[in-house]
């Protein structure tokens, strides 16, 4: 499998941390990353260069940790990766809304 960056996934400032910023065709506010264009993988494209965030999006805190979480993967590893990663995310958000329901973040207080 081939797989490489065409152009840069994100524009995020940490100046300016407050600012909406682009994560490939999306803004970190989107629950919906789109790459189209950004990722050059061979059996990859359309929904499946994107990553969405709709499972989480009950629980506003624990969506805000997973973005961050899914952006710190795309800038250190490999999209392919970062995908699988957020499989996992998405059985543990399963767990947390059957076993724990009143549990709504994982990062701040």
């Amino acid at each position: 499998m081939v797989e490489s960056i065409k152009l840069q996934l994100f524009d995020y400032n940490p100046l300016m941390p407050q600012l909406d910023f682009r994560c490939g065709n999306s803004k970190f506010s989107d629950n919906v990353w789109d790459f189209n264009g950004f990722i050059n993988v061979e059996h990859l494209s359309g929904k499946r260069l994107m990553i969405d965030f709709e499972f989480v999006v009950d629980k506003p805190k624990m969506l805000e940790v997973i973005k961050w979480f899914m952006h710190h993967e795309l800038t250190t590893g490999k999209f392919s990766t970062a995908k699988r990663n957020l499989d996992g995310v998405v059985r543990f958000s399963k767990f947390i809304k059957l076993n724990f329901r009143s549990l709504n973040s994982v990062g701040k207080p």
